[in-house]
């Protein structure tokens, strides 16, 4: 049967690789749907075309990065092996379509610190985006390049006894899985990611409506995020901070990095960076290497929040948020 289709499966999902494009190809797990509680409302990226485009932008909206913080990624909140749509989560989770030829030049794919996968900025404009994700305590998980489709489109192709088509997909940049007090319960929340030029066109507001509707039947929250929502600075110190974990199963460091952050906060970081850390190392009785490690780490589970206005390396002074 052509490559170009999904096997729809009512029972599982597997995965099926094409060798004409690259892409993963994967069998959707319909089960129920789950609701979840209505998102707040913040003010719309653009204009409401009428009353019920207004109502939909009410429902969806959610400014991901304007979260709260200081916040501490809650311990114990495991992923299901799939989400209600049949798409796998977690370090199983591989995107719809890849960075064919990973350079910074214009894409990159790079390791995961929380889920040990692959990920795939097909465009620089996603990677300090998902870079930022990987970094915020709220987010447990965040899916690029994922697909989402209709019921209808689904149950249309399974009464002909043919696979679902790509072109009945629509590809969300973004997709993130979160927890918020008091519950914990997880969300999701879309991004569609657009590089700091962006001016919507009527097809570009056609869309939006389109992946706004698809996310609202799914009482999920839905967000247009310019590359410029993480400035330069902040992605470079990203960058710092995943060359130290890169290689650590950061899963394993949670209550050490609780620890250790609450460690540092208490004593004196006057100082470079270094001198910090060494001096951390030193009182934790770790080595310097595994202090940069559990460094790291805090900032990622939001143990320790950046000053994000200034440059983070290891010969640089250390700003830190209350």
């Amino acid at each position: 049967m052509n490559s170009s289709f999904y096997q729809s499966l009512p029972t599982g999902a597997e995965e099926v690789r094409s060798g004409i494009t690259g892409a993963r190809r994967r069998n959707p797990y319909i089960k129920p749907t789950l609701m979840y509680p209505t998102p707040p409302v913040s003010e719309p990226m653009c204009e409401p075309a009428d009353d019920k485009h207004a109502a939909l932008i009410a429902r969806t909206d959610l400014r991901f990065l304007e979260l709260p913080r200081p916040f501490a990624t809650p311990h114990g909140v495991e992923l299901p092996a799939f989400d209600e749509y049949g798409w796998e989560m977690g370090e199983s989770y591989e995107a719809m379509l890849e960075a064919r030829k990973p350079s910074l030049a214009t894409r990159a794919a790079f390791h995961g610190i929380h889920h040990e996968r692959r990920y795939e900025a097909l465009a620089l404009t996603e990677f300090g985006i998902q870079l930022a994700m990987m970094f915020n305590p709220y987010v447990l998980d965040f899916r690029e390049q994922y697909g989402i489709y209709t019921s209808a489109a689904y149950w249309r192709a399974r009464a002909r006894g043919k696979r679902l088509h790509r072109s009945q997909m629509t590809t969300i940049d973004i997709v993130v899985t979160y927890a918020r007090p008091p519950h914990f319960e997880l969300q999701y929340h879309a991004i569609s990611v657009k590089s700091r030029e962006y001016e919507p066109n009527e097809k570009d507001k056609r869309r939006e409506i389109k992946e706004r509707t698809l996310v609202d039947e799914r009482g999920w929250t839905w967000e247009l995020m310019r590359s410029n929502a993480v400035p330069d600075q902040e992605v470079n110190n990203y960058v710092f901070l995943w060359t130290l974990i890169r290689m650590t199963s950061v899963r394993q460091l949670y209550e050490q990095s609780r620890q250790f952050a609450r460690d540092l906060i208490t004593h004196s970081t006057r100082g470079s960076l270094h001198s910090v850390l060494e001096r951390r190392a030193r009182g934790f009785g770790i080595s310097t290497d595994m202090a940069y490690r559990l460094f790291a780490s805090g900032v990622s589970y939001g143990f320790l929040t950046l000053d994000h206005s200034k440059r983070l390396g290891q010969e640089l002074p250390l700003a830190l948020r209350d």
